[in-house]
């Protein structure tokens, strides 16, 4: 059976089908701002630490 067969995809839980539907609006935002402040690190010390030429002393 397909996804398309049966409603929709399996719950895990599914007395808590009601907070996944209002929840649901806000998945993909969360995932884009929880990789977006994994990236901050990476791009901070381009910022701040004197360029690529500062990022490669850091890195030595």
């Amino acid at each position: 059976m397909t996804e398309s067969e049966t409603g929709g995809p399996e719950l895990y839980f599914p007395a808590l089908g009601g907070v996944y539907e209002k929840l649901t609006p806000y998945t993909w935002p969360l995932v884009r701002v929880t990789v977006g402040l994994m990236l901050v690190p990476h791009g901070w010390m381009k910022l701040i630490g004197g360029g690529l030429e500062g990022t490669a002393r850091f890195m030595a």
